[in-house]
């Protein structure tokens, strides 16, 4: 794990960046955008990333550090917990866009927290992610000097499962991307009628296997709407995968597979709504980047939803097959709701930008003054 130290950070702001990617989503989406704005913001951040990184902030070498840790999530941690002190020995504060930060205390880590599945999920993580998840998080929260979180349903939960004082805790929303290029049709082929599309890791919290259900019984009670899943396996996915041949609808579900913004914009401007019916989400971004494109939702009535979407989408108890079926017939059929969802979904998603990100994470970092 090489370290091409360009800088020092020393005296400054150390956002660690190494989650970012030009192509994903949540956490590396987030840590690339974060890290954007407060480079843009403010004079005293500087970045580290990953080599192949390098020329995704715009920033002179002097603000810049680079590790070759390539796409590596164990590379990863092992950077961030025996590597990175060294480089951020002399900073004032550093940035985790994740709920791990350094897991020895004596250092001024600011952390965020997306979300705690892995504690009000049981199941929907392998084992090894269950422990190492529950554990940093654990021992990051005891030693950071605020936790960051990305919505007040995520600050209710901190609170609650890793024991932090309101008075270190803060929440700041991500905002959402917008992709300004042209669109780009995914690589699998997909439905010319209208269709359900659902945007996400394929990964047990995101409820697809419930969905898929309330798409076959579309398909006996009408309308026969299709289903595009667009999202990269994550783990424990082979029920998802199966899901289609023991419903009898492998022709109605088309898996697209992890797609690019390009890709997403041509989904999201094409089908008839989205449906985000996950369990758990501390945030989640795809129903905004929807309403963002026009496109009108149905989520689901639990966690942070409702805070995010509030009056811009229509609703569903995420284990209810009858309730997801009801919401999504409803919104196929009835136009003016759905052109009342359009307007409010617009709305609703210019709220959240990342310029106001980077504000509010600037205003946490100015409230610690740590010499």
């Amino acid at each position: 794990m090489r370290i091409m130290k360009e800088s020092s950070a020393s005296d400054g702001i150390l956002v660690n960046a190494l989650q970012a990617s030009h192509n994903a989503a949540g956490v590396g989406r987030y840590a690339l955008e974060v890290a954007r704005g407060l480079c843009r913001r403010r004079e005293d951040v500087h970045v580290v990333t990953r080599t192949e990184m390098a020329d995704a902030f715009d920033l002179s070498r002097e603000r810049l550090s680079l590790a070759n840790v390539g796409e590596s999530s164990w590379r990863r941690i092992l950077f961030e917990q025996f590597s990175l002190p060294s480089l951020a020995e002399n900073c004032r504060l550093i940035h985790f866009p994740d709920s791990a930060s350094i897991l020895r205390g004596g250092m001024p880590c600011l952390m965020t927290v997306h979300d705690l599945s892995f504690f009000t999920c049981e199941g929907t993580f392998t084992w090894s992610q269950t422990l190492w998840k529950k554990q940093a998080a654990r021992l990051s929260a005891r030693h950071a000097l605020r936790v960051i979180c990305s919505s007040r349903h995520t600050a209710t939960d901190v609170a609650s499962f890793l024991r932090v004082p309101e008075e270190r805790i803060r929440v700041v929303y991500p905002g959402v991307t917008t992709h300004a290029g042209e669109a780009a049709p995914p690589g699998v082929s997909c439905p010319d009628e209208p269709f359900i599309l659902a945007v996400g890791t394929l990964e047990p919290r995101k409820n697809f296997v419930r969905l898929m259900r309330s798409v076959a019984r579309l398909h006996r009670q009408g309308p026969k709407l299709p289903l595009v899943i667009a999202g990269k396996p994550g783990w424990i996915y082979q029920d998802i995968l199966r899901a289609p041949r023991d419903l009898g609808i492998e022709d109605a579900v088309t898996f697209a597979g992890y797609c690019s913004d390009p890709q997403l914009k041509w989904l999201y401007q094409r089908a008839r709504m989205l449906a985000y019916v996950s369990l758990y989400e501390g945030f989640g971004f795809p129903p905004l980047e929807a309403m963002s494109y026009g496109l009108p939702v149905v989520a689901a009535n639990v966690s942070s939803m409702p805070e995010v979407c509030e009056e811009a989408a229509i609703y569903a108890a995420p284990e209810s097959v009858v309730e997801i079926t009801d919401a999504i017939r409803r919104l196929h059929s009835d136009e003016s709701l759905r052109d009342h969802l359009v307007a409010r979904g617009r709305e609703q998603a210019a709220r959240f930008t990342w310029a106001r990100t980077a504000e509010d994470l600037s205003g946490v970092f100015d409230e610690l003054e740590v010499p």
